[in-house]
């Protein structure tokens, strides 16, 4: 019915119109470490125990809510990120003497984030194939954290503190863009999706895209994989697409999510390219973090209690 109502209205060239080979989709799974998987059962399970009465139509709790999945995409990441305030600056810190403050000191000192480790090596074996590689994080301590890891690759970031301007200058966005596209030993450019989801066209230099984590954003994710798979792509050249999941968390509901967020706008906009992003394995309420909608209500809050998504 909706797409008999747009359609009048709105006109969309799909990619297939365009001659578009679709994306390569690699969905990575990576266990997490003893100290990570236990902090991050510790934190669903006080979640799961505080939203249990919650009703979804309530807008104050559900702003909560998001700010809790939140704390669950940045542990599933990487769980120093919840030992500073970074995505959402409402977030509580963690209080020395409890039991995540606890966790968090072992994980400090005994392990580390198992996606950034698997970032770290995949993107190492990309560029020793000469490839150039563009990583995805929603968090910018990640990203700052890759940009400093990966600085021997030349890495650049883009995220919303980088302000625009001349091209010439290298601490612009527009800067980084360039020097990206031009400087062979410029392999790596880590970006927010937010950041960096529109206006820029890095098909011509990249062909490669690495998700260190998504939130419930279909509109970011498509956006984003838009900057290396576009008009002007050559159909011979192939656009791979790899996403980390940490197994056993949100990110496993994200996937279902937005797979069917995105085949629901594929069946409005008559797309089927769109359904290839969801399936090769917007509602969205005000500014509510992580995304969030109401109809991802019921898969996150199974998702808490443990059951089988």
């Amino acid at each position: 019915m909706v797409n008999h109502i747009i359609k009048p209205l709105y006109v969309r060239t799909t990619k297939s119109e365009l001659g578009l080979t679709p994306p390569k989709i690699k969905f990575t799974k990576i266990i997490l470490g003893p100290i990570q998987r236990e902090l991050y059962d510790l934190l669903r399970s006080e979640i799961a125990r505080l939203i249990s009465g919650m009703d979804k139509e309530d807008t104050i709790a559900f702003r909560r809510l998001g700010k809790h999945v939140v704390r669950l995409l940045q542990v599933a990441s990487n769980p120093m990120l919840i030992s500073a305030t970074d995505y959402e600056e409402e977030n509580s810190p963690i209080l020395p003497g409890t039991t995540k403050w606890q966790l968090l000191t072992e994980f400090s000192r005994y392990e580390k984030a198992a996606k950034i480790q698997y970032t770290i090596k995949r993107v190492r074996e990309l560029t020793d194939k000469n490839e150039k590689v563009v990583i995805w994080s929603v968090f910018v301590q990640n990203i700052e954290l890759l940009e400093r890891i990966l600085s021997d690759l030349g890495a650049v970031s883009i995220y919303g503190d980088i302000e625009t301007g001349d091209e010439n200058e290298s601490y612009t966005r527009e800067g980084r863009i360039r020097r990206f596209h031009e400087d062979s030993n410029c392999k790596v450019l880590i970006a927010n999706p937010a950041a960096c989801g529109e206006g820029i066209s890095l098909h011509k230099i990249c062909h490669t895209a690495l998700y260190l984590d998504r939130t419930f954003n279909a509109a970011h994710y498509l956006q984003s994989v838009d900057r290396i798979h576009r008009l002007g792509l050559p159909s011979n050249i192939t656009t791979n697409v790899e996403i980390l999941l940490a197994e056993d968390t949100i990110d496993d509901t994200v996937v279902t999510r937005l797979g069917n967020k995105i085949a629901a706008m594929s069946a409005v906009l008559e797309d089927a390219d769109l359904r290839t992003l969801a399936y090769d394995p917007e509602d969205i309420i005000g500014d509510v973090p992580g995304g969030i909608d109401k109809e991802d209500f019921n898969e996150i809050k199974k998702h808490l209690e443990g059951k089988t998504l």
